[in-house]
Protein backbone atom coordinates (compact mmCIF):
# COMPACT_ATOMS: atom_id res chain seq x y z
CA UNK A 1 0.00 0.00 0.00
CA UNK A 2 2.45 2.47 1.22
CA UNK A 3 4.51 1.71 -1.93
CA UNK A 4 2.18 2.07 -4.41
CA UNK A 5 1.42 5.40 -2.48
CA UNK A 6 4.97 6.78 -3.08
CA UNK A 7 6.00 5.28 -6.44
CA UNK A 8 4.22 8.68 -8.30
CA UNK A 9 5.84 10.55 -5.85
CA UNK A 10 9.26 8.92 -6.75
CA UNK A 11 8.28 8.95 -10.72
CA UNK A 12 7.63 13.00 -10.45
CA UNK A 13 11.15 13.51 -8.12
CA UNK A 14 12.70 11.22 -11.32
CA UNK A 15 11.25 13.44 -13.87
CA UNK A 16 11.63 16.74 -12.02
CA UNK A 17 15.75 16.42 -11.64
CA UNK A 18 16.82 15.87 -14.50
CA UNK A 19 15.00 18.29 -16.32
CA UNK A 20 16.16 21.22 -13.74
CA UNK A 21 19.71 20.05 -14.25
CA UNK A 22 18.79 20.22 -18.20
CA UNK A 23 17.90 24.01 -17.66
CA UNK A 24 20.84 24.90 -15.84
CA UNK A 25 23.02 24.30 -18.76
CA UNK A 26 23.94 27.34 -20.09
CA UNK A 27 24.82 27.58 -24.06
CA UNK A 28 28.35 27.87 -22.93
CA UNK A 29 28.70 25.01 -21.03
CA UNK A 30 26.84 23.35 -23.65
CA UNK A 31 29.33 24.33 -26.43
CA UNK A 32 32.22 23.25 -24.29
CA UNK A 33 31.34 20.16 -23.64
CA UNK A 34 30.92 19.09 -27.39
CA UNK A 35 34.52 20.86 -27.56
CA UNK A 36 35.38 18.18 -25.10
CA UNK A 37 33.33 15.54 -26.89
CA UNK A 38 35.37 16.15 -29.88
CA UNK A 39 38.86 16.51 -28.21
CA UNK A 40 38.45 13.21 -26.74
CA UNK A 41 37.18 11.73 -30.35
CA UNK A 42 40.69 12.81 -31.55
CA UNK A 43 42.63 11.68 -28.64
CA UNK A 44 40.77 7.71 -28.57
CA UNK A 45 41.67 7.87 -31.95
CA UNK A 46 45.00 6.63 -33.40
CA UNK A 47 47.13 8.47 -34.81
CA UNK A 48 47.55 8.51 -38.47
CA UNK A 49 50.02 8.28 -40.69
CA UNK A 50 50.93 10.85 -43.26
CA UNK A 51 48.24 11.29 -46.00
CA UNK A 52 51.50 13.25 -48.20
CA UNK A 53 52.95 11.67 -50.91
CA UNK A 54 56.00 13.58 -50.48
CA UNK A 55 58.42 14.65 -47.62
CA UNK A 56 56.66 16.71 -45.23
CA UNK A 57 57.77 20.39 -44.56
CA UNK A 58 56.84 22.56 -42.16
CA UNK A 59 54.13 23.53 -44.17
CA UNK A 60 52.32 20.48 -44.39
CA UNK A 61 53.43 19.83 -40.26
CA UNK A 62 51.77 22.77 -38.87
CA UNK A 63 48.68 22.34 -40.89
CA UNK A 64 48.55 18.59 -38.86
CA UNK A 65 49.47 20.12 -35.61
CA UNK A 66 46.44 22.66 -36.60
CA UNK A 67 44.48 19.76 -36.41
CA UNK A 68 45.57 17.21 -33.96
CA UNK A 69 48.91 18.08 -32.57
CA UNK A 70 49.79 17.00 -29.03
CA UNK A 71 50.94 20.12 -27.29
CA UNK A 72 47.75 21.81 -29.51
CA UNK A 73 45.31 19.59 -27.97
CA UNK A 74 46.54 19.96 -24.53
CA UNK A 75 45.97 23.71 -25.14
CA UNK A 76 42.59 23.25 -25.73
CA UNK A 77 41.86 21.37 -22.64
CA UNK A 78 43.11 23.80 -20.47
CA UNK A 79 40.69 26.51 -22.43
CA UNK A 80 37.89 24.27 -22.10
CA UNK A 81 38.72 23.40 -18.41
CA UNK A 82 39.21 27.23 -17.69
CA UNK A 83 35.59 28.07 -19.40
CA UNK A 84 33.91 24.90 -16.75
CA UNK A 85 35.70 26.48 -14.23
CA UNK A 86 34.22 30.79 -15.57
CA UNK A 87 30.79 28.72 -16.16
CA UNK A 88 31.10 27.40 -12.54
CA UNK A 89 31.39 31.28 -11.11
CA UNK A 90 28.82 32.23 -13.43
CA UNK A 91 26.06 29.53 -11.97
CA UNK A 92 26.90 31.19 -8.42
CA UNK A 93 24.83 34.16 -9.49
CA UNK A 94 21.45 31.29 -9.78
CA UNK A 95 19.36 29.52 -7.29
CA UNK A 96 19.98 25.79 -6.67
CA UNK A 97 16.88 23.39 -7.15
CA UNK A 98 16.99 19.98 -5.96
CA UNK A 99 14.62 17.05 -5.49
CA UNK A 100 14.32 14.78 -2.69
CA UNK A 101 11.32 11.44 -2.21
CA UNK A 102 10.87 10.44 1.56
CA UNK A 103 9.02 7.77 3.02
CA UNK A 104 8.77 8.25 6.67
CA UNK A 105 7.68 4.31 7.86
CA UNK A 106 6.66 4.01 11.91
CA UNK A 107 5.67 1.15 13.94
CA UNK A 108 3.67 0.92 17.17
CA UNK A 109 1.60 -1.55 19.11
CA UNK A 110 -1.46 -0.15 18.85
CA UNK A 111 -1.62 1.12 15.37
CA UNK A 112 0.92 -0.80 13.58
CA UNK A 113 2.66 -0.07 11.00
CA UNK A 114 2.40 3.53 8.86
CA UNK A 115 3.95 5.42 6.21
CA UNK A 116 4.09 8.81 5.32
CA UNK A 117 5.36 9.67 2.05
CA UNK A 118 6.29 13.49 0.72
CA UNK A 119 8.41 15.50 -1.70
CA UNK A 120 10.83 17.69 -0.85
CA UNK A 121 11.74 20.56 -3.11
CA UNK A 122 14.58 22.64 -2.15
CA UNK A 123 15.98 26.09 -3.53
CA UNK A 124 19.43 27.13 -2.23
CA UNK A 125 20.72 30.78 -3.40
CA UNK A 126 23.36 33.14 -2.83
CA UNK A 127 21.89 36.62 -2.83
CA UNK A 128 25.36 38.30 -2.03
CA UNK A 129 26.99 36.91 -5.46
CA UNK A 130 23.48 37.52 -7.28
CA UNK A 131 22.20 40.79 -5.92
CA UNK A 132 25.55 42.58 -5.27
CA UNK A 133 27.21 41.14 -8.31
CA UNK A 134 30.47 40.75 -6.26
CA UNK A 135 31.80 38.25 -8.91
CA UNK A 136 31.02 41.03 -11.88
CA UNK A 137 34.63 42.32 -12.47
CA UNK A 138 36.00 38.10 -11.89
CA UNK A 139 34.14 37.41 -14.84
CA UNK A 140 34.60 39.94 -17.10
CA UNK A 141 38.25 39.78 -16.57
CA UNK A 142 38.13 36.22 -17.19
CA UNK A 143 36.27 36.51 -20.51
CA UNK A 144 39.01 38.26 -21.80
CA UNK A 145 41.88 36.00 -20.21
CA UNK A 146 40.77 32.04 -21.49
CA UNK A 147 41.06 33.22 -24.97
CA UNK A 148 44.87 35.41 -24.86
CA UNK A 149 46.17 32.26 -22.49
CA UNK A 150 44.58 29.77 -25.31
CA UNK A 151 46.08 31.75 -28.16
CA UNK A 152 49.75 32.12 -26.15
CA UNK A 153 49.65 28.34 -25.37
CA UNK A 154 49.10 27.63 -28.83
CA UNK A 155 52.22 29.41 -30.40
CA UNK A 156 53.94 27.59 -27.61
CA UNK A 157 52.65 24.50 -29.16
CA UNK A 158 53.89 25.23 -32.48
CA UNK A 159 57.11 26.92 -30.86
CA UNK A 160 57.64 23.50 -29.79
CA UNK A 161 57.01 22.00 -32.99
CA UNK A 162 59.42 24.23 -34.77
CA UNK A 163 61.88 23.54 -32.08
CA UNK A 164 61.91 19.96 -32.66
CA UNK A 165 62.32 20.40 -36.41
CA UNK A 166 65.27 22.91 -35.97
CA UNK A 167 67.29 20.05 -34.10
CA UNK A 168 66.30 17.20 -36.45
CA UNK A 169 67.44 20.00 -39.31
CA UNK A 170 70.84 20.46 -36.91
CA UNK A 171 71.72 17.04 -37.08
CA UNK A 172 70.63 16.72 -40.86
CA UNK A 173 73.35 19.46 -41.56
CA UNK A 174 75.89 17.27 -39.15
CA UNK A 175 75.45 14.54 -40.92
CA UNK A 176 75.90 16.16 -44.23
CA UNK A 177 78.99 17.96 -43.30
CA UNK A 178 80.31 14.44 -42.03
CA UNK A 179 79.64 13.16 -45.32
CA UNK A 180 81.64 15.90 -47.03
CA UNK A 181 84.17 14.95 -44.48
CA UNK A 182 84.54 12.08 -45.76
CA UNK A 183 84.46 12.83 -49.23
CA UNK A 184 87.59 15.47 -48.46
CA UNK A 185 89.18 12.49 -46.82
CA UNK A 186 88.66 10.67 -50.07
CA UNK A 187 90.36 12.62 -52.61
CA UNK A 188 93.37 12.66 -50.22
CA UNK A 189 93.48 8.66 -50.38
CA UNK A 190 92.77 9.04 -54.03
CA UNK A 191 96.17 11.16 -54.03
CA UNK A 192 97.48 8.90 -51.61
CA UNK A 193 97.37 5.48 -53.77
CA UNK A 194 98.76 7.46 -56.66
CA UNK A 195 101.63 8.44 -54.63
CA UNK A 196 101.68 5.06 -53.63
CA UNK A 197 102.37 3.83 -56.83
CA UNK A 198 105.40 6.88 -56.97
CA UNK A 199 106.69 4.75 -53.49
CA UNK A 200 106.27 8.48 -51.81
CA UNK A 201 103.40 6.90 -49.67
CA UNK A 202 103.58 3.58 -47.89
CA UNK A 203 100.64 1.60 -47.00
CA UNK A 204 100.28 1.38 -43.71
CA UNK A 205 99.45 5.37 -44.55
CA UNK A 206 96.92 4.59 -47.23
CA UNK A 207 95.51 1.97 -45.17
CA UNK A 208 95.03 4.35 -41.76
CA UNK A 209 93.34 6.81 -44.20
CA UNK A 210 90.95 4.26 -45.40
CA UNK A 211 90.12 3.26 -41.71
CA UNK A 212 89.47 6.53 -41.06
CA UNK A 213 87.59 7.60 -43.84
CA UNK A 214 85.44 4.24 -42.69
CA UNK A 215 85.09 5.98 -39.61
CA UNK A 216 83.77 9.12 -40.33
CA UNK A 217 81.25 7.47 -42.39
CA UNK A 218 80.10 5.04 -39.48
CA UNK A 219 79.91 8.73 -37.47
CA UNK A 220 77.25 9.91 -40.19
CA UNK A 221 74.90 6.33 -39.78
CA UNK A 222 75.12 7.15 -36.40
CA UNK A 223 74.04 10.59 -36.42
CA UNK A 224 70.93 9.58 -39.50
CA UNK A 225 70.44 6.61 -36.91
CA UNK A 226 69.44 9.24 -34.26
CA UNK A 227 68.11 11.37 -36.59
CA UNK A 228 65.30 8.60 -36.64
CA UNK A 229 64.11 9.29 -33.13
CA UNK A 230 63.62 12.73 -33.50
CA UNK A 231 62.11 12.39 -36.68
CA UNK A 232 59.71 10.23 -34.60
CA UNK A 233 59.11 12.86 -32.16
CA UNK A 234 58.50 15.86 -34.92
CA UNK A 235 55.88 13.50 -36.32
CA UNK A 236 53.90 13.42 -32.61
CA UNK A 237 54.57 17.29 -31.90
CA UNK A 238 52.29 17.48 -35.22
CA UNK A 239 49.86 14.85 -34.34
CA UNK A 240 51.11 11.64 -36.84
CA UNK A 241 52.33 8.57 -36.35
CA UNK A 242 56.11 7.16 -37.52
CA UNK A 243 56.03 5.10 -40.67
CA UNK A 244 54.43 7.41 -43.05
CA UNK A 245 56.42 10.47 -45.45
CA UNK A 246 59.30 11.35 -43.92
CA UNK A 247 60.38 14.74 -42.74
CA UNK A 248 62.19 16.71 -44.88
CA UNK A 249 64.43 18.36 -42.75
CA UNK A 250 66.28 22.34 -43.36
CA UNK A 251 63.62 23.37 -45.33
CA UNK A 252 62.06 27.00 -44.31
CA UNK A 253 60.04 27.75 -41.70
CA UNK A 254 58.60 31.06 -42.76
CA UNK A 255 55.82 29.44 -45.27
CA UNK A 256 54.46 27.62 -42.41
CA UNK A 257 53.80 30.91 -39.71
CA UNK A 258 52.30 33.06 -43.21
CA UNK A 259 48.66 32.72 -41.39
CA UNK A 260 49.61 34.72 -38.34
CA UNK A 261 49.28 38.81 -37.99
CA UNK A 262 52.29 40.46 -39.30
CA UNK A 263 54.36 42.25 -37.00
CA UNK A 264 56.27 45.11 -36.75
CA UNK A 265 58.06 45.07 -33.57
CA UNK A 266 60.95 46.63 -34.17
CA UNK A 267 62.51 46.15 -30.47
CA UNK A 268 61.94 44.01 -27.49
CA UNK A 269 59.51 45.99 -25.76
CA UNK A 270 57.15 46.93 -28.67
CA UNK A 271 57.18 43.02 -29.55
CA UNK A 272 55.97 42.45 -25.83
CA UNK A 273 53.51 44.81 -26.46
CA UNK A 274 52.22 43.33 -29.60
CA UNK A 275 52.02 39.61 -28.97
CA UNK A 276 49.66 39.61 -26.24
CA UNK A 277 52.22 38.95 -23.69
CA UNK A 278 51.77 42.41 -22.35
CA UNK A 279 47.54 42.23 -22.24
CA UNK A 280 48.18 38.49 -20.28
CA UNK A 281 50.27 39.95 -17.98
CA UNK A 282 47.94 42.83 -17.44
CA UNK A 283 44.55 40.72 -17.09
CA UNK A 284 46.76 38.66 -15.01
CA UNK A 285 47.45 41.74 -12.46
CA UNK A 286 44.13 42.65 -12.64
CA UNK A 287 42.60 38.74 -12.27
CA UNK A 288 44.92 38.98 -8.66
CA UNK A 289 43.53 42.76 -8.35
CA UNK A 290 39.42 41.79 -8.40
CA UNK A 291 40.69 39.16 -5.96
CA UNK A 292 41.40 41.31 -3.38
CA UNK A 293 38.42 43.52 -3.87
CA UNK A 294 36.11 40.86 -3.73
CA UNK A 295 37.93 39.64 -0.66
CA UNK A 296 37.52 43.29 0.84
CA UNK A 297 33.38 43.26 -0.09
CA UNK A 298 33.01 39.39 0.99
CA UNK A 299 34.28 40.07 4.90
CA UNK A 300 30.60 40.87 6.06
CA UNK A 301 28.31 39.75 3.27
CA UNK A 302 27.46 36.50 4.41
CA UNK A 303 24.05 36.77 2.81
CA UNK A 304 21.95 33.65 1.81
CA UNK A 305 18.37 32.45 1.06
CA UNK A 306 16.44 28.86 1.07
CA UNK A 307 13.02 28.46 -0.38
CA UNK A 308 11.89 25.16 1.72
CA UNK A 309 8.85 23.69 -0.29
CA UNK A 310 7.43 20.38 1.18
CA UNK A 311 4.63 18.39 -0.46
CA UNK A 312 2.83 15.01 0.71
CA UNK A 313 0.07 13.18 -0.05
CA UNK A 314 -2.50 14.38 2.63
CA UNK A 315 -0.69 17.46 3.57
CA UNK A 316 -0.77 19.63 0.74
CA UNK A 317 2.13 22.13 -0.59
CA UNK A 318 3.61 24.25 2.54
CA UNK A 319 6.06 26.97 1.24
CA UNK A 320 8.92 29.13 3.30
CA UNK A 321 11.37 31.47 2.27
CA UNK A 322 13.88 31.87 4.76
CA UNK A 323 16.94 34.79 4.44
CA UNK A 324 19.64 34.65 6.58
CA UNK A 325 22.38 37.45 7.07
CA UNK A 326 25.56 37.00 9.17
CA UNK A 327 27.37 39.98 10.58
CA UNK A 328 30.59 38.69 12.32
CA UNK A 329 31.00 40.99 15.45
CA UNK A 330 33.83 39.27 16.56
CA UNK A 331 35.87 37.44 13.52
CA UNK A 332 39.16 36.55 15.50
CA UNK A 333 41.14 38.05 12.55
CA UNK A 334 39.15 36.00 9.74
CA UNK A 335 38.41 38.91 7.59
CA UNK A 336 41.81 40.28 8.10
CA UNK A 337 43.67 37.04 7.14
CA UNK A 338 41.23 36.72 3.71
CA UNK A 339 42.26 40.21 2.29
CA UNK A 340 46.02 39.76 3.31
CA UNK A 341 46.02 36.53 1.58
CA UNK A 342 44.98 38.40 -1.34
CA UNK A 343 47.19 40.61 -1.52
CA UNK A 344 49.81 38.55 -0.80
CA UNK A 345 48.58 36.56 -4.09
CA UNK A 346 48.55 40.12 -5.90
CA UNK A 347 52.03 40.72 -5.16
CA UNK A 348 53.36 37.86 -6.52
CA UNK A 349 51.48 38.07 -9.44
CA UNK A 350 53.35 41.82 -9.94
CA UNK A 351 56.60 40.20 -9.37
CA UNK A 352 55.68 36.97 -11.45
CA UNK A 353 54.72 39.58 -14.49
CA UNK A 354 57.88 41.43 -14.24
CA UNK A 355 59.95 38.24 -14.08
CA UNK A 356 58.07 37.29 -17.07
CA UNK A 357 58.69 40.35 -19.30
CA UNK A 358 62.97 39.83 -18.51
CA UNK A 359 62.74 36.46 -19.57
CA UNK A 360 60.83 37.96 -22.89
CA UNK A 361 63.04 40.59 -23.69
CA UNK A 362 65.79 37.90 -23.08
CA UNK A 363 64.62 35.26 -25.11
CA UNK A 364 64.15 38.45 -28.23
CA UNK A 365 67.38 39.16 -27.45
CA UNK A 366 68.58 35.81 -28.06
CA UNK A 367 66.96 35.50 -31.49
CA UNK A 368 68.53 38.96 -32.52
CA UNK A 369 72.08 37.30 -31.36
CA UNK A 370 71.52 34.18 -33.30
CA UNK A 371 70.16 36.14 -36.91
CA UNK A 372 73.52 38.39 -36.67
CA UNK A 373 75.64 35.63 -36.03
CA UNK A 374 74.01 33.65 -38.83
CA UNK A 375 74.33 36.55 -41.50
CA UNK A 376 78.03 36.38 -40.44
CA UNK A 377 77.99 32.89 -40.76
CA UNK A 378 76.22 33.57 -44.69
CA UNK A 379 78.72 36.39 -45.20
CA UNK A 380 81.64 34.18 -44.81
CA UNK A 381 80.00 31.21 -46.80
CA UNK A 382 79.37 33.40 -49.65
CA UNK A 383 83.42 34.33 -49.54
CA UNK A 384 84.25 30.98 -49.31
CA UNK A 385 82.13 29.91 -52.39
CA UNK A 386 83.61 32.64 -54.41
CA UNK A 387 86.89 31.62 -53.52
CA UNK A 388 86.35 27.55 -54.05
CA UNK A 389 84.67 28.74 -57.22
CA UNK A 390 88.16 30.40 -58.46
CA UNK A 391 89.72 27.62 -57.46
CA UNK A 392 88.05 25.01 -58.84
CA UNK A 393 88.56 26.98 -62.30
CA UNK A 394 91.89 26.82 -62.06
CA UNK A 395 92.78 23.57 -60.23
CA UNK A 396 94.65 20.75 -62.03
CA UNK A 397 92.83 17.67 -62.68
CA UNK A 398 94.41 15.94 -59.51
CA UNK A 399 93.38 18.42 -57.11
CA UNK A 400 90.00 19.14 -59.02
CA UNK A 401 88.36 16.31 -56.72
CA UNK A 402 89.50 18.62 -53.20
CA UNK A 403 88.55 21.59 -54.80
CA UNK A 404 84.95 20.22 -55.69
CA UNK A 405 84.36 19.18 -52.33
CA UNK A 406 85.30 22.54 -50.54
CA UNK A 407 82.91 24.44 -53.21
CA UNK A 408 80.29 21.51 -51.82
CA UNK A 409 81.33 22.54 -48.37
CA UNK A 410 80.79 26.37 -48.75
CA UNK A 411 77.52 25.84 -50.17
CA UNK A 412 76.57 23.78 -47.27
CA UNK A 413 77.44 26.66 -44.81
CA UNK A 414 75.38 28.97 -47.23
CA UNK A 415 72.31 26.78 -46.79
CA UNK A 416 73.16 26.31 -42.88
CA UNK A 417 73.17 30.16 -42.22
CA UNK A 418 70.34 30.71 -44.16
CA UNK A 419 68.18 28.25 -42.60
CA UNK A 420 69.67 29.88 -39.04
CA UNK A 421 68.15 32.94 -40.24
CA UNK A 422 64.96 32.19 -40.74
CA UNK A 423 64.85 29.70 -37.93
CA UNK A 424 65.57 33.14 -35.77
CA UNK A 425 62.52 35.22 -37.60
CA UNK A 426 60.13 32.26 -37.48
CA UNK A 427 60.69 32.31 -33.70
CA UNK A 428 60.47 36.32 -33.57
CA UNK A 429 57.36 36.13 -35.52
CA UNK A 430 55.86 33.23 -33.07
CA UNK A 431 56.80 36.05 -30.33
CA UNK A 432 55.81 39.40 -32.20
CA UNK A 433 52.38 38.73 -34.44
CA UNK A 434 49.24 40.18 -32.80
CA UNK A 435 46.65 37.92 -31.30
CA UNK A 436 44.28 37.78 -33.97
CA UNK A 437 41.01 38.80 -33.27
CA UNK A 438 39.08 35.81 -33.54
CA UNK A 439 41.52 34.43 -30.82
CA UNK A 440 41.02 30.53 -32.36
CA UNK A 441 43.56 29.38 -34.86
CA UNK A 442 41.56 26.96 -37.23
CA UNK A 443 41.37 23.17 -35.52
CA UNK A 444 40.73 21.60 -39.36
Amino acid sequence: MSNSRLSPLRRLAALALPLVLAACASPALKQTSADIDALQRQIDAPSPLSASEGPLGPVALVASADRRGHDVMKARLKRAEAELALDETRSRRFPRLSVEARDFVTYDRRNGMTDNANVVLGVNWDIAYALLGLDSRNIAIAEELIPVQYQLSYRNALGALLAAYASLSEMDFKRRHTLLEADALSCQAKSMRAEQKLGTVSVVEVDAMSARIAAVRSEANAIAMAMETEESKVLALAGLKAGGAPVAASRSVLPALASLPKSVAENGESCFSASGSQALENLLVEAAGAQLDLARKSRFTKLTAALPTFMSEDGGLSLQFLVGYVLPLIDQGDSLRLTDRARIRLLETILAARENHREFLNRYNETVLNTAAARRALAAADAAIATARISLSAAPDAEQCAAETALAKARLERAEALFAIEMARGRQTLMCAPLPEAQDPPEG
